[in-house]
C-alpha cells in the first residue's frame, strides 16, 4: 500500500489516493479520500481502505508499506495483531523496497495524465478507466492479466464478440461451469508461478555480476543520503551527503541500523544510502602507502563504484594514475584528507557550540564550497567561463561560473598554462595520445563488439574512433559507424565497457574518410 498525494482538489474534493495491489496476481486498487487543506491521510483512512479490500477480496497474508505516521500508528497496530496480518515496513528514504507498488503509482499516473482537464479536477474521474486498461493488460512478470489471474478468464470488452454468442448460446451447467473456471484458475496459477520463479532467477543471475554491497562495522562513522534541503537553503547548492551517523548494528544483508549525531533514535537504512566518513580528529588515520590507498575490495564496494579491468591496455603506472583521477568522485579517504576535510569541511567532531543544533542546521552552518581544479574554459553569451571541480563533490556537480566571479586566480592561472604547453609524447605523459586498437563491448550490449582505435586520452575522456561495424547487430543499417569518433568519459568508459586490445601498432592506419 502506498498514498500518492496531496493532489488537486478535485470536483468531488478528493486529494488523496490509496492504492493496493496484490503481489501474486498484480490485481490493483484505488480509494481516494477528502481531505481539509494542509492536513495528510490518517490511520482510520487506511483501515478503512484495507476493510474493504478484505470484504471483497477475503483475507490478506502481509501488508508492506512504508513508515508513514498513517501506516504506523496504534490503530493499525492493533487491527493488524487481530487479523493476524503480518506488518512489514520499508527502510527511509528507500522505496525500491515495496518496488511493486511504486512502479504501479508510476504508471497509474503516465496513464490518467493525458485525460486530465486544464485545472487537473478531474483525475479521480479518470482512475477506474486506467484501472481497467491495467487490470486487462499482460503483466510481464505472470504473461496474465490481473483479470484472468482472478477470475480465470479474460473481461469481456465493449466489442468483444463473445458478447454476442453468449446471448445466443444455449444454457449452461452451473456445477459444469464452476469446475471450468476451477481448472482454468489451477492452469493459469501455475504457469504464472513458473513464469514468476524463472523471472527471479534471471534477476538473481543479473545480481550475480554485479558488485557486492558496501559492508560496515558496528562503530563506523557514515554519511547518510539525505536529499530533503531545509527552508531557505538551494537544493543545488547543499550536499546531499550532510548528515552524519554512527552504525550501531547490521539488520540485514543491505541493512543498518543508524544513529544520527545529535539524535538518541537510530533509523534503519539501506547500504546504498551510506558511505563512510571521516573518523573524528582526534582519531589517527593509517598513512597512505605509495600515493593514493586504494584496497581492491574499495573500489567494488556498490553499484555505481567504478571496476577497474587488469589487463587493460593502460600501463601499471597509467592505471594508477588513472584510478586516482575517478575516484575524485567518491574518494577512499586517506590521512591526508581527512585532516584537510576535518578543518573547513566537518565541523560536527570538534565544535562544541553545534552540539545542540539539528544535524542538517549543524552541518550547514560549517559548509563550504572550495574550488579544487579549473578543468574547462568557453565563452558562453559574451562571457568567459571556466567549468571548475568543487573539492568534496564528484565530477558529475562541476559548474560553470563567470570569469568575473572567480577569486581562485591561481588555478584558473595553471589552467591557462597547461593549456598553452605543447602536447607530451608516450614516454613524458601519463596520459599520451594513444593509438591502440581495442575491442569493446557495453556491459548491456556484450553481444555486439566494436573494434575501434583510441585516438585521445586525457582527463577529459577516451575519444575512440570506430574501425568496423558492431557485430551480431540486429538494427537495421541505416548509417555507417566507420570512421565516427566518439569521446566518453573515463568514469564511464570504466564503468560500462569491457574491452580487449588488439593492437598496439601505431602505424595502423584509420579507414577511408576518417582521420587518427
Amino acid at each position: 500500500m502506498d498514498f500518492i498525494g496531496a493532489l488537486p482538489p478535485s470536483l468531488d474534493d478528493k486529494s488523496f489516493a490509496l492504492t493496493v495491489q496484490d503481489t501474486f496476481t498484480k490485481w490493483p486498487e484505488v480509494y481516494t479520500f477528502s481531505k481539509a487543506p494542509g492536513t495528510g491521510p490518517t490511520g482510520e483512512d487506511v483501515i478503512e481502505a484495507l476493510m474493504d479490500t478484505i470484504a471483497r477480496h477475503g483475507m490478506i497474508d502481509e501488508t508492506i508499506t512504508d513508515k508513514g505516521s498513517h501506516f504506523v500508528n496504534e490503530a493499525m497496530r492493533e487491527v493488524t495483531a487481530k487479523l493476524l496480518i503480518k506488518h512489514t515496513t520499508t527502510s527511509p528514504m528507500h522505496p525500491q523496497a515495496n518496488g511493486l507498488i511504486e512502479r504501479f503509482n508510476r504508471t497509474l499516473k503516465d496513464w490518467i495524465n493525458p485525460y486530465l482537464n486544464k485545472e487537473q479536477t478531474n483525475w479521480d474521474k479518470v482512475i477506474p478507466l486506467a484501472l481497467y486498461a491495467y487490470r486487462t493488460t499482460e503483466h510481464e512478470s505472470t504473461g496474465f492479466t490481473p483479470f484472468k489471474m482472478l477470475y480465470g478468464r479474460e473481461a469481456v470488452h465493449p466489442s468483444s464478440t463473445a458478447r454476442l454468442v453468449a446471448r445466443n448460446a444455449e444454457p449452461i451447467d452451473v456445477k459444469e461451469a464452476v469446475e471450468l473456471i476451477k481448472e482454468g484458475l489451477q492452469a493459469v496459477h501455475k504457469k504464472a508461478r513458473e513464469t514468476m520463479s524463472k523471472k527471479k532467477q534471471q534477476a538473481a543471475e543479473r545480481e550475480k555480476d554485479l558488485p557486492a554491497p558496501r559492508q560496515f562495522q558496528e562503530g563506523d562513522r557514515v554519511r547518510i543520503y539525505n536529499d530533503q534541503v531545509p527552508k531557505g537553503l538551494s537544493r543545488k547548492l547543499a550536499s546531499p551527503w550532510r548528515t552524519v551517523g554512527i552504525v550501531q548494528e547490521k539488520k540485514g544483508p543491505v541493512t543498518y541500523k543508524v544513529r544520527v549525531c545529535g539524535d538518541q533514535k537510530a533509523r534503519t537504512i539501506n547500504v546504498d544510502r551510506l558511505k563512510r566518513a571521516p573518523p573524528p580528529e582526534d582519531e589517527e588515520a593509517p598513512p597512505p602507502e605509495d600515493g593514493i590507498d586504494v584496497k581492491e575490495s574499495d573500489l567494488r564496494r556498490d553499484r555505481r563504484q567504478t571496476v577497474f579491468n587488469q589487463g587493460a591496455f593502460l600501463s601499471p603506472g597509467q592505471e594508477s594514475v588513472l584510478k586516482e583521477f575517478v575516484l575524485q568522485e567518491d574518494p577512499v579517504p586517506t590521512a591526508r584528507m581527512w585532516r584537510a576535510s576535518e578543518a573547513t569541511f566537518d565541523p560536527i567532531a570538534h565544535d562544541p557550540s553545534l552540539r545542540d543544533v539539528q544535524p542538517d542546521q549543524r552541518f550547514e552552518r560549517g559548509d563550504r564550497y572550495e574550488v579544487e581544479q579549473v578543468i574547462g574554459k568557453r565563452t558562453h553569451r559574451g562571457k568567459v567561463q571556466y567549468k571548475l571541480k568543487w573539492r568534496w563533490y564528484p565530477l558529475s556537480h562541476a559548474t560553470w561560473e563567470d570569469e568575473e566571479n572567480l577569486t581562485c586566480t591561481e588555478l584558473v592561472q595553471e589552467y591557462e598554462n597547461s593549456e598553452n604547453v605543447p602536447d607530451l609524447d608516450e614516454h613524458a605523459s601519463l596520459f599520451p595520445a594513444l593509438y591502440f586498437v581495442v575491442r569493446v563491448r557495453h556491459v548491456k550490449e556484450l553481444s555486439r563488439e566494436h573494434t575501434v582505435k583510441v585516438t585521445r586520452l586525457d582527463k577529459e575522456g577516451i575519444q575512440i574512433q570506430y574501425l568496423s561495424e558492431p557485430t551480431r547487430t540486429k538494427r537495421q543499417k541505416k548509417e555507417s559507424l566507420v570512421g565516427r569518433k566518439q569521446t566518453i568519459p573515463l568514469a564511464s568508459f570504466l564503468r560500462n565497457y569491457q574491452w580487449e586490445r588488439e593492437s598496439d601498432d601505431p602505424t595502423v592506419s584509420a579507414p577511408s574518410g576518417g582521420t587518427a
